[in-house]
């Protein structure tokens, strides 16, 4: 027989049979998941305007059968649910990212459990780009000068977990630039 099992689903959920509760059931059952926003802009080939919906993705550690899957569905009265082959590519359609001729939605109105969305949809270089860029805004801003304050800083707010990580692998780059800094407003 056919192995119908994988670590990636798919869901479709709709706010006109999803039960109330939706949300905790899924939370209850899988813990690592992204929701999209509700997607009511999204319009049909011959320009009628589709039915409000939400997409759904689940990331599971272990493979999961297409039963146990119909199972979460069910339980949401969710549409039947479908494998996927790139999580990247689905979580970037939650949001239309990489489709301009659709309805464009927010990022920041995605539900993330267990996952950083916007790392999951970033190339790595995209990604580390955006962590350099706000650690040298932060660097600036509140005119950081030594390297353990700037990891002390970082450490102490878990929203800044990433950050942490990329300073704390970039030691020489920070300790080379904020001695820098040091110096240049010792100089003045």
């Amino acid at each position: 027989p056919k192995d119908d099992r994988a670590r990636n689903w798919a869901i479709i959920a709709y706010p006109e049979s999803a039960p109330e509760n939706w949300l905790e059931i899924l939370k209850s059952q899988c813990s690592k998941f992204s929701i999209s926003p509700l997607h009511d802009s999204d319009m049909n080939a011959d320009e009628t305007q589709k039915k409000p919906h939400w997409h759904i993705v689940l990331i599971f550690e272990n493979k999961k059968s297409y039963a146990q899957i119909k199972q979460i569905s069910d339980n949401i009265n969710g549409a039947p649910p479908q494998k996927i082959v790139s999580v990247q590519a689905s979580l970037r359609y939650q949001c239309h990212l990489d489709n301009p001729e659709k309805a464009q939605y927010n990022i920041s109105e995605v539900i993330a459990v267990g996952l950083n969305y916007e790392k999951e949809i970033m190339s790595d270089s995209e990604f580390n780009e955006r962590l350099r860029a706000e650690i040298h805004t932060m660097i600036v801003n509140e005119n950081i000068v030594e390297y353990c304050d700037l990891i002390d800083k970082l450490f102490a707010n878990s929203d800044l977990k990433e950050h942490y990580n990329y300073a704390f692998n970039h030691t020489i780059h920070y300790r080379a630039y904020l001695q820098s800094r040091r110096h240049k407003n010792e100089s003045k």
